[in-house]
């Protein structure tokens, strides 16, 4: 039996969307076959660099240390042991991540994944349009001392929505952002901020991932 293979690129895509595709053969191939499909999210914030305080070095069951734990908030996984990020003790200190989007891109909403055993009851979403030339933004001192603009003074994780993923129960938040034209995103959580733990020695909140979706066309 001889085998054929064939490679198609499809473009302007909706993310999300389930779409049939009809594949007709030509010449000595008769057959014809259809395929159905979903289309991956857009994502912008996949991959990209994270800088802040969400770097603890958590011991728990079957939690792993490799790598720059920080990386895990873009990394797209919900892997309890690999894909999750620990913060520091609240009381504390503030804590905060900034996902830097690498240019200006027009937002039209973010999500983030918690861990439903410890989050935060509410935290601060920020942003920075990045001037034209403007390299001063680029290291972790310089973005925990920069001026933010405001997305949502308090987004509401308590009352979000729970689910579960891979077994273990999560609250997902999300937050319009009305198309702002932004390079960083911050999230901020102030020093002694409420927060809700399942266990008594908890001290800190746990971020699975933030999403960071563009301007919808």
């Amino acid at each position: 039996v001889q085998k054929y293979e064939s490679k198609y690129m499809l473009e302007k895509l909706k993310p999300l969307k389930e779409y049939i595709v009809n594949i007709s053969g030509k010449g000595n191939i008769s057959d014809s076959t259809q395929a159905v499909f979903v289309s991956g999210e857009n994502n912008i914030a996949m991959g990209k660099k994270v800088y802040g305080t969400f770097d603890s070095k958590y011991i728990g069951d079957r939690f792993e240390l490799k790598g720059d734990v920080l990386q895990r908030v873009t990394d797209g996984s919900f892997d309890y042991a690999k894909g999750m990020a620990v913060s520091h003790q609240i009381e504390k200190g503030d804590q905060w991540v900034v996902v830097d989007l690498n240019k200006n891109q027009l937002i039209s909403k973010i999500i983030t994944y918690w861990r439903a055993m410890c989050y935060p009851e509410y935290y601060h979403l920020g942003y920075i349009k990045q001037k034209p030339g403007d390299k001063r933004l680029a290291s972790k001192k310089s973005l925990l001392n920069a001026k933010w603009k405001t997305i949502e003074k308090k987004v509401d994780v308590e009352n979000s929505l729970k689910i579960g993923i891979k077994g273990m129960p999560v609250k997902k938040a999300e937050t319009d952002c009305n198309n702002i034209n932004a390079r960083y995103i911050r999230l901020f959580i102030k020093k002694g901020s409420e927060y809700t733990k399942k266990r008594d020695f908890y001290n800190f909140v746990q971020l699975l991932e933030m999403k960071v979706y563009p301007e919808e066309k």
